[in-house]
């Protein structure tokens, strides 16, 4: 059986109860979560990005993303533009006015999280930072197979 307190269960359960939160805080908003995080990857990539990208970063199906697409397109945050050499392909662009929402989101959320961790030492947060990248990389490892990119620090496991 499965240990219900093993410390990588305890953590997905931090890791639900982390993406509730931020669910909750953008619905409050009135933008579901999944539409900000598609409109965040949009506005990353100003040369555009192509919907199957957007589907496969997000692990959800394209359909979904049309949908989510079409809503950000309706609210005028985003274009679409169709690929001069094959019609069947089509770039999402971030217009003006998502980019300035999605700045305006941003900076509000940011002063959410910049409070949360105000009283956490930097370099508290920065190991933080650095075992969370270590399991994840070894993690991938292990899941997928193929040696473990470590982005943080492999001693701090000792």
């Amino acid at each position: 059986m499965y240990d219900l307190d093993a410390p990588l269960y305890r953590h997905y359960e931090y890791a639900k109860r982390e993406n509730r939160l931020y669910a909750e805080w953008f619905r409050r908003r009135g933008l579901p979560y999944l539409h900000f995080l598609v409109l965040d990857s949009v506005l990353r990539r100003p040369e555009g990005v192509e919907p199957t990208e957007l589907a496969e970063e997000h692990l959800i199906p394209k359909q979904t993303v049309t949908g989510i697409l079409d809503a950000l397109e309706r609210e005028g945050h985003i274009r679409r533009e169709r690929c001069q050499r094959d019609r069947r392909r089509t770039r999402v662009l971030i217009r003006p006015a998502g980019k300035a929402f999605a700045l305006e989101v941003m900076q509000e959320l940011n002063r959410c999280e910049e409070a949360a961790i105000a009283d956490i030492a930097p370099e508290d947060m920065e190991k933080f930072n650095n075992i969370y990248a270590t399991l994840v990389a070894r993690l991938e490892a292990g899941l997928l197979g193929g040696a473990a990119r470590t982005e943080g620090r492999d001693d701090l496991f000792g």
